[in-house]
Order: C-alpha cells, then sequence, then structure tokens
C-alpha cells in the first residue's frame, strides 16, 4: 500500500463533524475523492489502528488508500453520509450497526496485540454510550441507556 507522504497533491475541503480524535476532511486527489485522517498525538493506538483497517481491507472498516506513520495521516476512501446525517430510526440504525460490527470483529488481531479484541471493542462501545450521553446532557432517559447496553448482548454485536 502506498505511503501517504509520497503523495503531495491534495485539495482540502471543509473538516467534516462528529469526529473526537481526529482532523477528518473531504480531499481531492490526483485519482479522485477521498477523505483524510490525521490523528491527535496519543501515547498508543494509531498504529494498531492503522494496521487493523488496513487487515480489514474494507470489511467492517473504511479501505486506507494511502498512510503514513510519522505523521499520523490516514488517506481514506470516501464513504458518504454519516448515519446521523441518514437519520435511520434506532432500530435500523443498531441493526446496521450491529451488521457492521460483526464484520470489523472477523478481522483477525495482530500479532502485537495483548487485549482481546472483542473484550476492548465491547469495552470502549460501552463507555462512549456512557460517555455521550453525560456529554450531550442526557437527551433521552436513562432507561433507553441501559435498553442500549443490553442490547448488545441482545443483538450478539458486543
Amino acid at each position: 500500500m502506498p505511503n501517504l507522504s509520497k503523495n503531495g497533491n491534495l485539495a482540502l475541503g471543509q473538516p467534516l463533524s462528529g469526529g473526537s480524535s481526529a482532523y477528518v476532511a473531504p480531499v481531492k486527489t490526483a485519482s479522485g475523492n477521498a477523505v483524510i485522517k490525521i490523528d491527535m498525538p496519543r501515547p498508543y493506538g494509531f498504529q494498531q489502528e492503522i494496521d487493523t483497517i488496513i487487515r480489514a481491507n474494507g470489511h467492517g472498516y473504511v479501505r486506507v488508500l494511502k498512510f503514513d506513520y510519522e505523521r499520523r495521516a490516514l488517506l481514506l476512501e470516501p464513504l458518504g453520509l454519516s448515519m446521523q446525517d441518514i437519520k435511520l430510526e434506532p432500530k435500523q440504525a443498531i441493526r446496521l450497526l450491529c451488521k457492521i460490527l460483526r464484520q470489523a470483529w472477523l478481522v483477525p488481531s495482530g500479532a502485537d496485540q495483548t487485549i482481546n479484541a472483542l473484550e476492548y471493542k465491547a469495552q470502549t462501545l460501552a463507555q462512549l454510550i456512557s460517555e455521550l450521553w453525560v456529554k450531550l446532557e442526557r437527551p433521552c432517559s436513562e432507561k433507553i441507556i441501559s435498553q442500549a447496553l443490553s442490547l448488545r448482548a441482545a443483538h450478539g454485536c458486543f
């Protein structure tokens, strides 16, 4: 896979909203449309993230077109509208997310991964649900959050 640093001609669009730990924006390249993701500095995880989505090759994850470990940058395939923009009904969104997660969790762990990927993903997704509920000033009842957390087992996606 080509290294991102060898491609110097990118026309940057407006940043995409919704992210929490990276700069993400659409770009035009010599070969078409893509999305650039530049990760914020953090003590660990970026190389493992790149390695995981490269191994996935589009199954449950976005495809990586190019990357640069040193610059913490990825050039990704464009996916279209976000689930939030599509405005799916909650049950449809849950089914779609579970389908995607089932594909993502079939990606084999890297040789350097020490934590069980399924356990880690389940923990971080449950944590995200709880954190967003507080961050968004409790936009729904606590009962709904409890139900969302319990659905992971019922739908087999966590």
